[in-house]
């Protein structure tokens, strides 16, 4: 069953084709009417039919082909460097802000050495009561 349906499918559009190319261009080609701002295949009330046929010759259509395509050049390799540029941009941002975080690092680490200096300097000057020793002269030693 299945396959005879997929049979009358195949066999519509073979007569479809050859109906479509029986057909003159003029014939094929529906009136395209315009109702105030939109485009329709049906007519309407205040529209008018617009004129689709193209009204170049094919050496202007092959013309506009060509400066269309050299266009599309233009385009894709102006993308290309604005793609580049914005790389670039993003890797000398990124640059700077590593400089800027190595440098606030070293800042940090110059300020505690500074500090384990400063605290390590007062620590040899000031000892605690408990580690000083007394020196008596050998003179009073003797006397006693």
């Amino acid at each position: 069953m299945r396959y005879v349906g997929f049979g009358l499918v195949a066999l519509w559009g073979v007569c479809m084709t050859r109906i479509a190319m029986a057909q003159t261009p003029e014939q094929r080609e529906t009136p395209v009417w315009r109702c105030g701002n939109s485009y329709s295949h049906q007519p309407c009330d205040a529209g008018h039919a617009v004129a689709t046929q193209d009204p170049r010759t094919p050496a202007q259509r092959e013309q506009a082909q060509d400066q269309q395509r050299r266009l599309n050049a233009l385009l894709a390799s102006r993308e290309a460097q604005r793609a580049a540029q914005e790389t670039q941009q993003r890797k000398e941002a990124a640059d700077a802000q590593r400089a800027q975080i190595k440098a606030l690092r070293a800042q940090r680490r110059a300020a505690r050495q500074a500090e384990t200096a400063q605290t390590t300097r007062k620590k040899r000057h000031i000892k605690p009561t408990s580690q000083r020793k007394t020196v008596v002269p050998r003179a009073e030693r003797a006397a006693n």
